[in-house]
């Protein structure tokens, strides 16, 4: 290798993680000294090479005392920009936005959404002689302030501004309730005008001579100001208010802002002097490659401030993309503020050099853009070209022209974890007081209940309120998010609510059809199971605005707290009552200098007021108020039980058995005590961590996901052991298995369409579980392992209904018969020419199973993968014809195309070589 190219390659490794953050910040390029001593060539010489590389276009010459040196190529990729010069003062100047010719070049959309926006704005501003009023119009947050911004750099890159061209800002809102101010705040004023007007005054027209005034929300102008407007357009002068003898000039180019349709909100007279009318597009109308490039630049904006590398989970990128960002770009940019901060704050909690933005800071209105299939398809095609997860790292200029408030630089490093909370809520406050965030979100409930939780249990409620066409309460939300929280992080402690299983399917059968899809999103999304009986309780909660209302909240058992001190037990009801949206905690502090018996006396009084008929749970710090309860029940026959421990998580969880009417007080205090004492002898575990090896029944299929999943549903419903022995289903395929992800796990049995061939493990077909006696032998393999000779079958199913009683448990929203009936048909026109011969009815079986799912996989435009398809269609080409053609009555009965993908898996399934 030539010394040369030992320099330059040198000289590129040097810099290759250096960005556009780090040469705003003040890099300025390597020594020549830092280059010879670490590849050990003389400094002459080395000097001597350097030069050569400049005088080639390679590397440009950064002047100054010492001389240093950067490569051309990184600069043409930071600053996306071709280099002429070979030398430059300081690197930093590439970073100045205004020098580009066309300040237009860097808005995203200039060549998509907003090319005739800017073409129109380009022509307003260069048309003479001094450029076209104009009026931008658009929905909140479409950018109207940034394009005009951006319109009147254009005007001073162009000469038809000056330099030193003012841009006054105004929004007419601000004083649209008192007409005369506002009149005055653009015209200015003469003393005695009005009372307070004590000398002249100049207004904004003044203050915009020979520049722009940009007027935002110009439709709250009233018809006085925009007839004085007007005639400030015609001739160039005005009137201050209060002078009817003194003519104003003021050469100023009018751009007005506005929400509203221009003829109802602006006079006609006004309008015709307002040549150029200029529409920006809402962010829903703009492209997803757009959107893509606008999260981007948000997030760099990010990076810029807190200078630590951001990655972005491609489910984030989904959401963002999917979700209905009312608020257009304004909007956007705010969200990913927010959930900057808020993966900013994990990243502090866990000293992590990196800040990994998961779905768990999502708020649940972007959580739900994954749900948004009208888009999904478009997103999924987007996001397969991103390699992995999205990082920001500052090695690529961010391409906008938005500034941003630097509110994290006001962080103090090394203050404590909750200061720091503190101010990153309070900046998200200030800087966007119009963002749907809630500070009691982050500072009560996540005290409580894991965001992560917390979140998903926020957007499968919201999906169930669509289903059910109801709203639920805030109090529904903290308390189903509580008994999820419970059920994952305390031992298994059993309702004391006696379910009455027939009178709740008579009752509430729409709520438990819901409460099952509930079920099955908290399991994927969170990662455990729960037990069956658990789908009762859900709907239960689903029910549980409407049986309050009917209940009218009567007869509960109350809930009065005590603590010494002051304010204690207030504070800890006050928490606890505003979480569930109640009042029903009432809390007794005793000052420090009272005596016992005067307290007593006024326990007792608040007792009476509590006492609802059910008794009342009393929860006290310590000492001589243990005992009052027993005193109070002993007098009055009212009966209390006493928890002697005061904390936020342990009065929560009774706040929420307590507002329930059919709970007991005794029920409420033995399982209040029993969450109490795990907590306190530290064995609270995560039901989903298994620390010993756990025993798995694998379903397979040709995915994985559809008929496996269906299949592992199906077992689970109709075999009880599989619950009683907490036995984990795993769906898979046999290309996705690896033997290591079982190391501490023990295989029971393998059932599905595909025999992994796992040594002394049994295989049973998924044709067998549903015909033949496939389940009385999986039901048995169990019994044999547990040593459970009861010899009682615990599965119920019948040969007939098998297929149905599958899909009826397993298929979201198509109706099962309907299904069977199309798949059988489908199959009944190919197993002649698929010469299947024997084996029909097992194929019939897998291509139904599979079949359905793939029905839903494809309504709700989920994409799959098969590696190579074109090949695996040009080598058994009639196989494809079969199926293609097979696939018309399904696509015909629901309406949708069959991609080759999903045909490849069918292929697969029918392969009879």
């Amino acid at each position: 290798m030539y010394r040369k190219d030992r320099v330059y390659n040198f000289l590129e490794r040097c810099v290759s993680h250096i960005g556009y953050a780090d040469i705003k910040n003040g890099f300025n390029g390597i020594g020549t000294t830092e280059i010879s001593e670490a590849i050990n060539i003389d400094r002459t010489n080395c000097s001597k090479e350097l030069n050569k590389l400049v005088n080639e276009g390679k590397v440009l010459k950064i002047e100054g005392r010492p001389v240093k040196f950067f490569p051309t190529k990184k600069v043409n990729e930071l600053f996306n920009l071709e280099v002429t010069e070979t030398s430059i003062k300081k690197l930093s100047d590439f970073c100045s936005a205004e020098n580009s010719i066309n300040a237009f070049d860097k808005v995203i959309g200039n060549q998509g959404s907003l090319k005739m926006a800017i073409e129109k704005a380009c022509a307003a501003m260069i048309y003479p002689p001094h450029g076209l009023n104009t009026i931008l119009s658009g929905e909140t947050g479409t950018g109207k302030t940034m394009f005009a911004e951006i319109m009147y750099k254009f005007a001073k890159s162009h000469g038809i501004l000056s330099k030193d061209a003012p841009f006054i800002i105004f929004n007419c809102s601000e004083y649209s309730d008192n007409p005369q101010l506002l009149l005055s705040t653009l015209f200015g004023f003469k003393k005695g005008s009005f009372t307070g007007a004590e000398n002249d005054q100049e207004g904004l027209v003044s203050k915009a001579n020979n520049g722009i005034l940009f007027l935002d929300e110009i439709h709250r102008l009233s018809s006085e100001g925009q007839e004085m407007l007007f005639h400030l357009i015609d001739t160039g002068n005005y009137r201050k208010l209060g002078d009817n003898d003194t003519y104003n000039s003021s050469k100023v180019l009018i751009i007005g802002a506005t929400t509203e349709p221009l003829e109802s909100v602006l006079l006609s007279t006004f309008l015709r002097r307002i040549p150029m009318v200029i529409d920006l597009p809402n962010i829903s109308d703009r492209g997803m490659d757009e959107r893509l490039e606008l999260i981007s630049i948000f997030f760099n904006l990010e990076f810029d401030k807190i200078q630590k590398p951001i990655t972005i989970k491609k489910s984030v990128l989904k959401s963002l993309l999917g979700y209905q960002c009312v608020g257009n770009v304004g909007q956007l940019k705010a969200d990913i503020n927010l959930i900057c901060a808020r993966s900013y704050l994990d990243s502090i909690s866990n000293h992590e050099e990196r800040i990994q933005v998961t779905k768990k800071v999502l708020p649940s209105y972007i959580l739900e853009g994954i749900l948004n299939a009208d888009k999904n398809r478009e997103i999924d095609f987007l996001l397969d070209k991103l390699k992995g997860d999205l990082v920001i790292d500052g090695t690529s200029m961010p391409k906008t022209l938005i500034n941003s408030q630097m509110w994290y630089k006001r962080l103090d490093k090394n203050a404590s974890l909750s200061t720091i909370k503190k101010e990153l809520e309070q900046s998200i406050l200030e800087e966007y007081p119009s963002s749907p965030y809630n500070r009691m979100e982050h500072e009560n409930i996540f005290k409580v209940i894991e965001p992560s939780i917390y979140y998903e249990v926020d957007i499968i409620l919201k999906i169930a309120e669509r289903k059910l066409q109801k709203n639920f309460s805030k109090r529904t939300y903290i308390a189903f998010a509580m008994h999820i929280n419970s059920l994952i992080n305390q031992p298994v402690v059993h309702s004391g609510i006696d379910i009455n299983i027939e009178e709740l399917k008579a009752k509430y059968s729409q709520e438990l059809e819901v409460a099952r899809l509930v079920k099955k999103h908290l399991e994927f999304e969170l990662g455990i199971e729960f037990s069956p009986e658990e789908e009762y309780l859900f709907a239960l909660f689903l029910s549980m605005d409407e049986h309050n209302s009917e209940a009218n909240e009567s007869k509960r058992v109350g809930l009065l707290l005590m603590a010494h001190g002051n304010g204690v037990a207030k504070n800890i009801a006050k928490v606890a009552n505003s979480l569930l949206d109640t009042d029903h905690t009432h809390a007794l502090d005793m000052q420090l200098e009272k005596r016992v018996d005067e307290f007593y006396l006024e326990f007792e009084d608040t007792a009476n007021e509590v006492n609802e008929g059910n008794g009342i749970l009393i929860m006290t710090d310590m000492g001589s108020l243990n005992s009052f309860g027993e005193l109070y029940t002993e007098k009055t026959g009212v009966p209390t039980r006493t928890i002697n421990f005061l904390s936020t998580p342990f009065v929560l969880e009774a706040l929420r058995k307590t507002l329930i009417s059919d709970y007991k007080l005794d029920e409420i205090y033995t399982e209040v005590k029993e969450i109490m004492h795990a907590y306190v002898e530290g064995n609270v575990k995560k039901s989903k961590i298994k620390k010993e090896p756990r025993e798995v029944i694998i379903t397979t299929c040709l995915t994985g996901q559809g008929a496996a999943i269906t299949l592992a549903n199906f077992l689970r419903n109709s075999i009880s052991l599989i619950s009683k022995y907490n036995i984990e289903l795993f769906p898979t395929n046999s290309s996705d298995y690896r033997i290591e992800d079982f190391k501490n796990k023990r295989i029971i049995a393998v059932v599905g369409i595909s025999d992994l061939n796992i040594a002394q493990v049994p295989f049973i077909p998924s044709e067998k579980i549903l015909l033949d006696n496939g389940l009385s032998q999986l039901n048995e393999i169990i019994e044999n392992y547990y040593s459970d000779s009861n010899g009682q079958q615990s599965f119920e199913m019948t040969n007939e209904n098998g297929l149905r009683i599958i899909l009826e448990e397993t298929l979201t929203f198509l109706n099962p018969q309907k299904t069977i009936t199309t798949l059988v048909h489908s199959f009944d026109g190919m197993k002649k020419d698929l010469l299947m011969g024997e084996n029909s009815e097992r194929y019939l079986i897998m291509f139904v199973m599979h079949g359905a799912s793939m029905i839903e996989r494809v309504i709700r435009n989920e994409c799959i993968d098969y590696p190579d398809i074109e090949s695996l269609i040009r080598a058994k080409s009639e196989t494809y014809a079969i199926l293609k053609k097979g696939m018309e009555e399904i696509e015909s009965t629901f309406m949708l195309k069959v991609p080759d993908v999903e045909i490849g898996y069918l292929m697969d399934l029918f392969d009879t070589e």
